[in-house]
């Protein structure tokens, strides 16, 4: 029992850790991107789709993180 619960504890880890390097990424590109585009009139043009695949690999690990830290949005209709 102890090894799954180290083996979950490095997994919520590298998570937490994949969320924040994708985001920084994200925005590193993005920044960078218009920097090249209104300063240097150049773009690159496998940013745009490395973006938006860095963005929904976000979403879903930001999911799992959510998840697990119950704070997916909830509403209760019926009360008991």
């Amino acid at each position: 029992m102890a090894f799954l619960q180290r083996v979950d504890g490095w997994l919520w880890a590298l998570a937490r850790l994949s969320a924040a390097v994708l985001m920084f990424a994200a925005a590193a590109l993005v920044f960078s991107n218009v920097v090249l585009l209104y300063v240097f009139n150049y773009a690159l043009s496998w940013s745009d789709e490395l973006i938006t695949f860095g963005l929904l690999w976000l979403v879903f690990v930001g999911g799992g993180i959510a998840a697990k830290q119950g704070a997916h949005v909830s509403m209760e209709v019926l009360l008991t």
